[in-house]
């Protein structure tokens, strides 16, 4: 199948982004909120890999509950006059991060590939009443495909504080490109535009010995 081709292809990526964590110089936690109220809460790990003075790459694993305004639609026994539904998953960015340091701030640009898999759903809607209302729902009612595969790209600042650890804050946008309908003859991609914050945190546990 073309889906499991395309996955087949960019998993390799992923192990080896993985393998680097004996390598890692940073391990941090980051987390954020989008801009709308369609994507919601995401919260991550991170570690980072200098490969050089300006560019670095910053695997994360990271809950990340994506959603779009049309999957509501699809819960037919719903009377609602507004609502949205949204995926909770789990994703894995490889992102290439690349850095203008000036003293203690660095501003920089973020850009890589995103697996996300979906494993529970979430609809969010209003009564003709006006009552609000959140329900976890299995995500097969939404009829949409597990996996997802998109891109991410972001600007932030980061902060040098004590003991070379660093803050930062962000501003990212998620594309996907795959189309998660089960139903191809019908198409729908999720997107995201969200903050996001955390910390690093230098990884010294190599020996430097002669």
């Amino acid at each position: 199948m073309k889906q499991h081709r395309s996955f087949s292809f960019f998993l390799p990526l992923l192990f080896l982004s993985l393998v680097e964590i004996a390598n890692a110089q940073r391990f941090g936690l980051s987390g954020g909120a989008s801009v709308n109220p369609i994507t919601s809460l995401r919260v991550s790990g991170i570690m980072e890999l200098d490969m050089g003075n300006w560019l670095s790459i910053q695997p994360e694993i990271a809950y990340f509950r994506k959603g779009h305004p049309s999957l509501i639609d699809r819960l037919s026994e719903i009377q609602s006059d507004f609502g949205y539904g949204a995926l909770d998953m789990i994703s894995c960015p490889i992102l290439f991060k690349l850095k203008m340091e000036r003293e203690d701030f660095a501003a920089y640009l973020l850009a890589g590939p995103e697996l996300s898999f979906g494993y529970a759903a979430l609809a969010v809607y209003v009564l003709e009443d006006g009552a609000y209302q959140r329900e976890h729902i299995p995500i097969n009612r939404y009829a949409v495909k597990h996996w997802d595969l998109g891109v991410t790209i972001g600007l932030g600042l980061e902060k040098h504080i004590r003991q070379e650890q660093r803050i930062f804050m962000d501003f990212r946008y998620y594309l996907g490109l795959n189309n998660i309908n089960i139903d191809q003859r019908s198409v729908l991609y999720l997107e995201a535009f969200y903050f996001n914050f955390g910390m690093l945190i230098p990884f010294h546990l190599k020996h430097h010995q002669k």
